[in-house]
């Protein structure tokens, strides 16, 4: 069993997270980890919440290319969850084992800080599907998530920039917030590499990764903001 990751880093509003050597021998990782949130200081957050991110992300990769790996803690709620996610991904796509695990030295009880005000979040993107999942939650107030580095490309600085002037313009006209990420959430894995790993899963992407990946880049707003609910459209 090998540790996932070597050193987690946060730098007030940044998360940066190192592999291991044995990690990137695996050749499932082209680089480091990392997400930016706006207005949030991550020093305060324990590492159970930290490495959630990162762990939804890889973790399908682990469980496909069949590797044992080790966190020092994690939040208990998560690792009963992925016991969940890994028969649903087998069930998809029953060529693979997905017999590799991920277990942790400490199970975190994480509290649910939640107030009697239910609070609430939806990914958006700007697009067709986002704004009408928006549109139909209007009652619940929820706080646009836009992210840069899935639709909107890393090195796209222009782009992001008149995205974020577009979706201010409209969080305006409905009163709500926004809460802005950047993260290689989907350029640090080696794509192309688990994307071969079986003919089904042509992009790994859209396949397999989208939906955990975007559910575990949010764990930190979940307890600043004390949401109950976030809404991938």
């Amino acid at each position: 069993m090998i540790n996932l990751y070597e050193k987690l880093i946060t730098k007030e509003n940044l998360l940066i997270i190192e592999f291991c050597k044995e990690i990137k021998e695996t050749n499932i990782v082209k680089d480091q980890f990392w997400v930016k949130y706006e207005n949030i200081d991550l020093k305060v957050l324990p590492e159970s919440i930290l490495n959630i991110p990162l762990i939804l992300n890889i973790a399908p990769a682990i469980w496909a290319m069949n590797l044992h790996v080790k966190v020092s803690e994690i939040d208990s709620k998560l690792f009963y969850s992925l016991q969940n996610l890994k028969p649903a991904l087998r069930s998809m796509y029953p060529e693979l084992s997905w017999s590799g695990t991920i277990n942790a030295e400490k199970k975190i009880q994480n509290s649910n800080n939640h107030s009697l005000k239910k609070n609430y979040a939806l990914f958006f993107s700007g697009g067709l599907d986002s704004i009408f999942s928006c549109l139909s939650h209007l009652d619940q107030s929820p706080i646009l998530i836009p992210v840069k580095g899935c639709d909107i490309n890393l090195s796209d600085d222009k782009g992001w920039e008149i995205f974020k002037k577009n979706t201010l313009q409209f969080s305006k006209q409905f009163k709500l917030n926004i809460s802005n990420i950047e993260s290689n959430f989907l350029d640090f894995l080696n794509q192309s590499m688990l994307s071969g790993l079986n003919d089904k899963i042509y992009d790994w992407w859209s396949r397999v990764q989208h939906g955990m990946g975007f559910a575990g880049l949010i764990a930190p707003l979940m307890v600043k903001y004390n949401l109950n609910l976030a809404y991938i459209a």
